[in-house]
């Protein structure tokens, strides 16, 4: 009952404002768990609502027009095409923190061993 001891644990450190303190197999029951995904998506809502909302706003716009109107190669016409340019990833900053927070999962477990 790996999960009733980590919630036991959580209520006493909220209750008496102490350190919540976990052993390695309530660490890698988490891991292994929904949990973990759902605390790396608060985290990145969480880092979105500190942006300012103009940052936001702007790379939005950015994203949703560019353009891409170079010459790809001898004897190619132009190609106006709507998107990112080439080369550019196109990714939003909100992406790539679930990226960094897959990544982080990945290292973690990498570290832990698990499966």
């Amino acid at each position: 009952m790996v999960f009733a001891e980590v919630v036991r644990r959580i209520d006493r450190a909220a209750r008496y404002g102490e350190r919540l303190h976990l052993d390695l197999p309530h660490i890698h029951a988490i891991l292994a768990s929904p949990i973990y995904t759902l605390l790396n998506d608060l985290k990145a809502k969480e880092f979105q609502a500190s942006w300012p909302r103009e940052e936001v706003h702007r790379e939005r716009q950015e994203t949703k027009h560019v353009r891409n109107s170079a010459i790809a190669g001898s004897g190619i016409e132009k190609n106006e095409t709507t998107g990112p340019s080439a080369g550019s990833t196109g990714v939003s900053s909100v992406a790539r923190v679930s990226a960094s927070a897959v990544a982080h999962k990945m290292i973690l477990q990498k570290k832990l061993k698990l499966p």
